[in-house]
């Protein structure tokens, strides 16, 4: 298992947080407002959580796990194509 020194955890998070233009103390605000889990799924990813942002605006909506980050970017943010997969997996039982 890849694990990380504290040391580069915190560079990790400076990182990520400039790259979306928020603090590291607005991140640390937001995963103490969301309990320390992700927004949509209620799960806690080790690598911490990712930040996440609306594509058109960049402002930040809120922490999300890797899958569920992953689940947005690739349904493009489009609450058409997700409620599109709610439907064939309600279907599908």
């Amino acid at each position: 298992m890849n694990t990380c020194s504290g040391k580069q955890m915190r560079c990790r998070l400076k990182r990520r947080c400039r790259d979306k233009g928020i603090t590291v103390r607005e991140y640390q605000r937001l995963l103490h407002w969301q309990k320390g889990v992700c927004a949509i799924c209620g799960d806690v990813d080790y690598r911490g959580l990712c930040i996440d942002h609306d594509h058109k605006t960049d402002k930040v909506r809120g922490l999300l796990c890797t899958r569920c980050n992953l689940m947005l970017g690739y349904s493009r943010d489009d609450p058409t194509i997700l409620t599109g997969g709610v439907i064939y997996l309600a279907c599908a039982e």
